[in-house]
């Protein structure tokens, strides 16, 4: 199977409940998706808009502590997306 790199819109948990879902996938789901689907990347997007840089921080760090923690054969690269952010594809 070739190992793809997915981009998902994913708000913390915390978010998705409070914002009563909108169709968004939580950092957990995001993070099970990637390994399920063996991909190498996860490039979380779309995030609270109120959220400052210090709370998207801490999602970013508690995403990869739980990629750690369920981690499988191989590591998933975990980032938050930026303003101006490029990706080679």
């Amino acid at each position: 199977m070739r190992r793809r790199d997915l981009r998902r819109d994913v708000f913390a948990r915390r978010d998705d409940v409070r914002e009563g879902g909108l169709g968004h996938s939580s950092n957990i789901v995001g993070v099970e998706l990637c390994q399920l689907a063996g991909a190498r990347q996860l490039c979380m997007f779309h995030h609270e808009p109120t959220n400052d840089d210090e709370t998207i921080s801490r999602v970013l760090a508690d995403t990869r502590r739980l990629e750690e923690i369920t981690r499988g054969a191989a590591p998933l690269r975990i980032t938050a997306a930026y303003d101006g952010m490029e990706i080679a594809l």
